[in-house]
């Protein structure tokens, strides 16, 4: 096998992290401010089964716009860890879960959970809102967790199907594939500002607890 083969990104790799770029994207700002998307991984791994990383670092009132909007920056928190799953499943030409009707008894058998394991260990570790929301403040148990998790994705598919969305993959998707590295530059350029601010406030709007 040539280098280059064993170089190539696999194609469900990019696309998982492409899922979390555009939500760190949306709410840059809000709870972290977006870095990059990297394949280029020169420290330790935090988990075994992450060869790629979304990087967001938290916003200097990181604890005080949380306790501003608990439920919406806690779900907000929850889209951004669980768009991975949404990009490697929803992005690409042969997904199931793009054939398929979403639901609560199917969700979890088609979508694509490969690379997911650190970010479900962020998520157990409740010591993010999302998680701390799930497991610290509500005490539901994992089974009583899916239900959010199957609540989130929906609102992700109807997301990352968008026309804008489709526009906009391909670009990033061949630039992550020949660099290993995508900026916040790519994603503006590939979703417009006016469309980025249109999706947050659709989502502040849908994610709060009257209407989730």
């Amino acid at each position: 096998m040539s280098n280059k083969q064993q170089d190539e990104i696999e194609d469900w790799k990019c696309y998982h992290e492409i899922g979390h770029g555009i939500i760190a994207h949306i709410f840059d700002g809000y709870l972290y401010n977006f870095e990059k998307v990297t394949f280029n991984i020169k420290s330790k791994k935090l988990h075994a089964d992450d060869e790629g990383y979304t990087i967001a670092m938290p916003v200097v009132n990181y604890e005080q716009v949380i306790l501003a909007n608990l439920f919406s920056a806690s779900l907000i928190d929850g889209l951004y860890l669980l768009s991975g799953i949404a990009g490697a499943s929803f992005f690409g030409s042969s997904n199931a879960a793009l054939a398929n009707e979403l639901s609560f008894s199917n969700f979890k058998s088609i979508l694509n959970y490969n690379g997911s394991k650190g970010d479900f260990d962020i998520i157990l570790r409740a010591n993010r809102p999302y998680g701390r929301m799930l497991y610290t403040i509500q005490g539901l148990t994992e089974d009583e967790s899916d239900v959010i998790h199957f609540k989130l994705f929906q609102i992700l598919k109807k997301l990352f199907i968008k026309e804008e969305i489709a526009i906009g993959i391909p670009a990033l998707f061949l630039k992550l594939k020949k660099n290993k590295e995508l900026l916040p530059s790519d994603f503006q350029r590939a979703f417009d500002a006016a469309f980025a601010d249109t999706v947050k406030q659709e989502m502040f709007y849908r994610l709060t607890e009257e209407r989730f």
